[in-house]
């Protein structure tokens, strides 16, 4: 797997230091209730953690090649990220 197909697939950044998986790229398979959510690891590991470990790499999002990292609980908290992580209404 390339760089830009990682980055895309895997947009998000492990920011915790739980099973030494800090700042490894990471994506949201669902989301459940009380912030909880299953992350997936480019090497397939998968673990239920919380929103709040989570950091939105927006330069992967917006495409500016400027580097800004965004914690996901507060923008799910604020209710910015909506649906966008929540698979649950998906079949």
């Amino acid at each position: 797997m390339n760089d830009g197909a990682s980055c895309s697939h895997f947009p998000y950044i492990y920011r915790w230091t739980n099973e030494g998986r800090q700042g490894q790229r990471c994506r949201v398979l669902a989301v459940g209730t009380m912030y909880a959510c299953l992350v997936e690891f480019p090497d397939g590991f998968k673990m239920v953690s919380t929103v709040n470990a989570l950091r939105e790499d927006t330069a992967v999002a917006s495409n500016t090649g400027v580097i800004r990292d965004r914690e996901i609980g507060a923008s799910w908290r604020s209710g910015e990220i909506g649906n966008q992580l929540d698979c649950r209404d998906h079949d």
